[in-house]
């Protein structure tokens, strides 16, 4: 499960993605992977794709998504995982 909360200014943004039961967010917090951790982000949006990464540096965690309407699909770079968010209204 992932769940994401953001704040977008222009095409930069911030906020959070929560990661639950995977090793991702054991590795981005260094905490048990079966609990849900909230990994602050930031991130740049373009016409089709956004880069995130974590605020303390990529190498905690990135990924980039696909822009498909109100949906992104996208991958955590190092991981084999689809991650699809969409918006709510």
């Amino acid at each position: 499960m992932a769940r994401a909360e953001f704040t977008q200014a222009g095409r930069w943004g911030w906020g959070k993605i929560v990661l639950a039961d995977t090793a991702a967010a054991e590795r981005s917090r260094g905490r048990h992977p079966s609990r849900s951790v909230g990994v602050p982000v930031m991130f740049d949006v373009f016409a089709t794709r956004i880069i995130m990464k974590h605020e303390a540096g990529s190498r905690y965690l990135s990924a980039v998504f696909r822009v498909d309407g109100d949906r992104v699909l996208g991958t955590l770079r190092g991981y084999d995982m689809l991650i699809v968010m969409s918006r709510e209204r």
